[in-house]
């Protein structure tokens, strides 16, 4: 049942467009090895248009377990 629930819903969620493109754990199709890849893809195009690529990359530990669950469930 939970199989099917899920197969549902993220189909609603992808035909609807309510998942990022950037979203690739638990789809699919898709793993850290694709967002690596599309990653890199992404700085390699932009360095080809600008010679210049800045990153800035953050860590947060536990951050799940820092979120206000609360409001990330409220619907306005």
């Amino acid at each position: 049942m939970e199989t099917i629930i899920r197969y549902k819903l993220v189909t609603f969620l992808e035909e609807n467009i309510m998942i990022s493109n950037y979203q690739h754990g638990f789809r699919n199709k898709r793993s850290c090895l694709t967002n690596l890849l599309d990653f890199y893809n992404d700085v390699f195009n932009i360095y080809d248009k600008t010679k210049t690529v800045d990153i800035i990359s953050l860590e947060f530990q536990k951050a799940f377990d820092k979120i206000l669950h609360k409001r990330l469930l409220k619907t306005n």
